[in-house]
């Protein structure tokens, strides 16, 4: 079990001056002489063994007594057997009237500025060397003196500085450093002038551009942008772009305060709006102009045919007419010019001199153009066979089939698509299956038609359907072409039958401790609670871990958890509490009495003159606390002089103390009480200020007779140096506490220290990258954009890469042309 140090625990637990030693459980206070208890807190009472004589009272006292003798009588010790010299007070008013033991004379104890055996002398304190402080000027007065202080003190002896900066002169938060009789202030950002009473225009010279109007503020300006621009200082031309005014796929070219609308060829209008018409100029000579975009088609009126229906059909050329007719082109038809024997619209019909059946008995009819032969059938002749019959007569042959007569019977010569004797039946051109992949077959004259499941196309069902021409999937997926389907393979991030959802990555809840979530694609960002950081909020900041504070200081974070403070125990000083406290540097000594002060680690030890005693030599040390009085040696008392010691000897007579020191007479001796800058017993030496290093920051001490001065180093000022003249900016390097910074557009923090994320959403276009700078951002872009932005794109056109006759043709595309 360890030991408790009720000592350094409770420094004040034993009182009266007493010295606490520690013991092990518990301590010992060892007493100064006449105290006694566990803590000396009791007084001994010295009187309880001694009698006063002669009608004396005794009077207990700390650690002695004394015996009050009656009114008119004195003496030493226990006696009072002498008259009391002061009993007929023969010092003047004011003065104290001592009466010495041993004679029962008196002795005056003069008020200051007064001597003489009776205190009725004025003392000039103006020739014993002045006593007045800072060049004051000494003026002697009825027992005191006066003194007319120089600009910038003040006090009885001039010894207080005046400090200017009370009255708080500088204006708008600005820091007041007091100087020699004058004060000097250091001005907050935006503020000059002698009192920091003038708000400095930031608005010159003029920070805005493209004509924007400044706004002059506290260490700031706003600028108030003309229509079309942004920004801390206009310098942004707003994208007007951004909407997407321009329709019909046409390209936005912003500009300031506007946009221009680069059309796609086909269209035209302030947003690409409208569709030209290209029907306008009736390009189509004989057909009907159907308007289409960038393009035209004409529908041809029956007859003609080309581009613009310009060209007669022919319908000669596939030479209709039979039988050596002559054609006559006509518009949408011809006409047969036939020649003997023939007609019909094609002369196609030759005219049957057999309809009159010349030949006879059977007999075949051969016709010709423009006349017959007959052939007759055995048994008949003649050039009519008069007796053969003409079964073609009744044309039997149905469906254009053409009859062949023959003898006694007929033969039908079937049109493709129908068989069978009369060409009554029609082909089923389905019968050999020619639809593929299950398609249905539908049968038709001279042909069939395939009906394809879903999925395929083409004449026979024999084509595959891509449905990834389509481009279905969005956001960048993948298209997978599947039969009469297909899918979509997502970049990381999306989801969706077409990749149209974006996958909420904060569904999951991923920041802890508070943190607020951002969904992004296929990622999320935390904005954390302090004093919690990374990526999911989940580590602590704790700037006091380990603690850097020393010397068992207590460690405080900062508000924003990112720096600490170091609470100091007494004795030590310093960001890190790591520099001691020198007490004994202080413009006032903890030591009394003329002790030596003694600077330790954390504190400081007074080192007591002869007859003092306690931490701060406050307690005079009764000498004769443990002795009797020795009344036999009254000859050889110190201090006193006469046959019987009665008269006392005042030191002070021969002013043995120098430089206008005031001279204590004591018994057997005296102290002197030296003016400022001066030490020794006597006064007589300059105390050596530079010797205790009282200037700061590396500044040169110069001693000058009894006072001395700082010459401080560039950006230190105040009368030791300890005043740094430092702008924001530094403090934010160093973190000093009673600045505040006015931060610059784009940063954050007490110091200034935070760069803010000038990279919002959608900052760059076409797909740039965001590079975030200080108060700004910038734009890296993708080949074939260009622009603060990325809001241009390049036209590749413009240097004409196409031939000469074909620059009209050249289309822009995106970091190309074609």
């Amino acid at each position: 079990m360890q030991d408790v140090d009720e000592c350094s625990l409770r420094p004040s637990i034993c009182k009266n001056g007493a010295t606490c030693h520690n013991t092990k459980g518990g301590y010992i206070c060892i007493c100064v002489n006449g105290w006694a208890g566990q803590n000396c807190d009791e007084n001994v009472d010295n009187c309880i063994n001694i009698v006063c004589m002669n009608g004396a009272t005794c009077i207990d006292r700390v650690g002695s007594f004394v015996c009050q003798c009656p009114p008119g009588i004195t003496g030493l010790w226990i006696y009072c057997h002498l008259t009391d010299a002061c009993a007929s007070n023969p010092c003047a008013s004011g003065a104290i009237c001592d009466t010495i033991p041993v004679s029962g004379a008196y002795k005056c104890s003069c008020p200051k500025g007064w001597t003489g055996q009776d205190c009725t002398e004025d003392v000039d304190e103006c020739e014993e060397g002045s006593p007045c402080e800072h060049d004051g000027k000494c003026v002697n007065v009825p027992g005191s003196f006066a003194c007319q202080c120089a600009a910038g003190f003040t006090g009885p002896r001039c010894e207080l500085n005046i400090n200017e900066c009370d009255s708080n002169p500088c204006h708008n938060e600005g820091t007041c450093l007091d100087e020699r009789g004058a004060f000097r202030c250091v001005c907050m950002p935006g503020y000059t002038g002698t009192q920091c009473e003038q708000d400095v225009d930031e608005c010159i010279p003029n920070p805005c551009y493209n004509n924007g109007i400044c706004a002059d503020l506290i260490n700031d300006y706003k600028c108030h942008c003309p229509r079309g621009f942004a920004g801390k200082r206009c310098q942004i031309n707003v994208d007007d772009c951004v909407s997407s005014p321009c329709g019909n796929e046409g390209r936005c070219q912003d500009a300031v305060a506007g946009y221009k609308c680069v059309c796609k060829p086909g269209f035209t209008g302030v947003n690409c709006e409208v569709n030209i018409n290209d029907c306008q100029s009736s390009p189509c000579h004989h057909g009907d102009c159907r308007d289409m975009v960038n393009s035209f088609r004409c529908d041809c009126h029956a007859g003609y045919s080309g581009l613009y229906c310009q060209t007669q059909i022919d319908e000669c050329r596939s030479d209709p007419c039979k039988h050596g007719g002559t054609c006559q082109d006509l518009i949408n038809g011809y006409q047969c010019r036939c020649p003997p024997g023939t007609n019909g619209p094609n002369c196609e019909m030759n005219v049957n001199e057999c309809f009159s059946n010349p030949c006879r008995n059977g007999a075949s009819c051969i016709d010709g153009i423009n006349g017959y032969t007959c052939k007759c059938r055995p048994g008949f002749t003649g050039v009519h066979c008069e007796t053969n019959i003409n079964e073609c007569a009744s044309n039997p042959c149905a469906n254009g089939g053409k009859c062949i007569d023959l003898i006694n019977k007929f033969k039908c010569d079937c049109p493709r698509g129908y068989y069978d004797a009369k060409c009554l039946s029609d082909v089923n051109e389905c019968a050999s299956n020619p639809c593929q992949n299950g398609g249905t077959c539908e049968d038709e004259v001279n042909g069939f038609h395939c009906e394809c499941p879903p999925g395929y196309t083409g004449s026979r069902c024999n084509m595959e359907i891509y449905e990834c021409g389509s481009n279905p999937c969005q956001h960048g997926g993948t298209c997978r072409d599947r039969l009469n389907s297909f899918t979509c393979e997502c970049t990381p991030g999306y989801t969706g039958n077409m990749c149209e959802t974006n996958i909420d990555d904060c569904k999951q809840q991923p920041c802890h401790n508070g943190g607020t979530c951002i969904d992004k694609v296929s990622g999320y960002q935390c904005v954390c609670v302090v004093p919690y950081t990374g990526r999911d909020c989940t580590e602590e900041l704790n700037p006091c871990v380990p603690n850097q504070c020393k010397n068992d200081a207590t460690c405080t974070p900062a508000l924003d958890f990112l720096d600490f403070s170091c609470s100091c125990e007494l004795g030590y000083t310093g960001r890190l509490c790591d520099k001691d406290v020198d007490e004994c540097a202080a413009s006032t000594s903890p030591c009394h009495n003329g002790a030596t002060c003694h600077n330790i680690n954390g504190s400081y030890e007074c080192i007591c003159a002869n007859g003092y005693e306690g931490k701060d030599c406050l307690i005079n040390t009764d000498d004769c606390a443990s002795c009797e009085f020795p009344y036999h040696m009254l000859s050889n008392l110190q201090g006193f002089t006469g046959s019987n010691c009665q008269y006392p000897i005042n030191e002070c007579d021969s002013s043995p103390c120098e430089n206008g020191a005031t001279c204590l007479d004591q018994v057997g001796y005296y102290t002197c009480v030296c003016p400022y800058g001066f030490m020794g017993p006597r006064c007589s030496e300059y105390v050596d200020w530079c010797a205790t290093k009282p200037c700061f920051n590396s500044a040169t001490c110069m001693q000058k007779a009894n006072t001395y001065s700082c010459i401080c180093m560039p950006g230190w000022t105040g009368k030791l140096c300890d005043v740094e003249m430092v702008s924001c900016s530094d403090a934010a390097l160093r973190k000093v506490n009673n600045y505040s910074c006015s931060c610059p557009h784009g940063t954050l923090g007490m110091y200034c220290e935070i760069n803010v994320d000038d990279c919002y959403e959608n900052a760059c276009h076409h797909g740039g990258t965001c590079i975030d700078k200080v108060g700004g951002f910038e734009c890296k872009c993708p080949p074939g954009f260009v622009g603060s932005r990325c809001e241009g794109d390049i036209n590749e056109c413009l240097s004409n890469p196409c031939s000469a006759e074909g620059t009209q043709d050249c289309i822009q595309l995106i970091n190309n042309y074609r």
